[in-house]
């Protein structure tokens, strides 16, 4: 779908800047110039993702907050000889037997070299325990954490181990994700009968803590939101993971809606902020308001200019995606319509079973 011509693009923003503060367009292909401008956009962006404060309410813009779906891998269980090996803490498989890639192939590569499942939520359950895996050190072979593992002793079918359990936990979220914005869902597919309820990370590691064979179940129920920890040499800034209890059993689909943690290259001429035509003159306002404080050292008329668009920006924003109907809330007394039932087409409640018939 194209966009509208109202819309400003990245080059509008750039042009729009370079003249106001070098007094004509061709500053934006002078090395350091251009840097300067580069920089003025990121700050005005900021500035309109973020806005200051209108009448004491802080706004949260609509068009930041999408809707996205995440695949939860099945769990992958071998009754053929496992082993546990005591020194280097690996559990091994027997060839043909190997990991499914899924659970260790991020970057899209073959190299299980590069694959740390330290922060990725991979377990190993053995003998009836789950034990998180730190590193895929080949196709049949995996490394448990030096601090969570079965101990010092050597583990065989002459010991009861007679199958190994592997599943995933935990996922990254998305790399502009901010938070969550209310429960989580499952495709239609799945059949489910719940939707996974948003709690905080210490009770999933209290429920984990439990048996994980006493909370087994087709999906998860609860599920939390947690920083990834960064290293000193970490290049990318802080990422966010999602944690699900109880393991899920099979492949599943789940919605959710999420804040975006707008990025942008603002050197991609062609490209458009979030905002659309709608709001593309908040955005300039802004943007020329970063480059006035540079200049003058303070803020001026475009920074009046960005507020009074923020006001008309604020209240457009809110009447976007309004509901009209906010649900059922009726006795019934003005007589039948066609949306007084709390399910379309009847007022009764009807139940299927997990099949997907109708049990009345």
């Amino acid at each position: 779908m194209a966009e509208s011509a109202f819309t400003l693009s990245f080059g509008d923003l750039r042009k729009e800047v370079s003249e106001y503060l070098y007094g004509g367009t061709g500053a934006s292909t002078v090395t350091h110039k251009a840097d300067v401008i580069t920089r003025m956009i990121q700050s005005g962006l900021r500035q309109f993702y973020s806005p200051p404060p209108v009448g004491q309410h802080l706004h949260d813009w609509s068009f930041l907050k999408p809707t996205t779906e995440k695949q939860l891998n099945a769990p992958y269980t071998s009754t053929k000889a496992v082993t546990y090996t005591a020194n280097g803490r690996l559990v091994s498989l027997t060839s043909p037997d190997e990991w499914p890639e899924r659970f260790y192939n991020e970057d899209g590569d073959t190299d299980l070299s590069d694959n740390s499942a330290a922060n990725n939520g991979v377990f190993i359950d053995l003998l009836g325990i789950s034990y998180p895996v730190t590193q895929f050190t080949g196709a049949r072979t995996a490394a448990l954490s030096a601090t969570d593992n079965p101990g010092s002793s050597n583990l065989a079918a002459a010991d009861g181990l007679t199958e190994v359990k592997i599943h995933q936990d935990d996922y990254d979220l998305p790399d502009d994700f901010g938070r969550i914005m209310g429960d989580l869902t499952f495709s239609e597919k799945d059949k489910s009968w719940h939707t996974v309820k948003i709690v905080g990370e210490n009770r999933i590691r209290e429920m984990r803590q439990r048996d994980f064979a006493v909370g087994s179940t087709t999906e998860p129920y609860y599920a939390a939101i947690k920083p990834k920890a960064q290293s000193a040499t970490d290049s990318i800034g802080s990422r966010q993971v999602i944690q699900f209890w109880p393991a899920i059993t099979s492949d599943a689909t789940i919605s959710y809606r999420y804040r975006v943690r707008a990025s942008h290259d603002v050197t991609q001429t062609n490209k458009h902020p979030y905002g659309a035509s709608d709001h593309s003159e908040t955005i300039l306002s802004s943007c020329l308001a970063a480059a006035e404080q540079r200049l003058d050292g303070q803020r001026g008329v475009h920074y009046a200019r960005f507020m009074e668009c923020l006001v008309a920006s604020i209240e457009l924003d809110a009447r976007s995606n309004r509901a009209e109907n906010l649900g059922y809330n009726s006795d019934g007394s003005d007589g039948a319509s066609l949306y007084e039932g709390r399910l379309v087409g009847s007022d009764r409640v009807r139940h299927k079973n997990i099949s997907g018939t109708f049990i009345d």
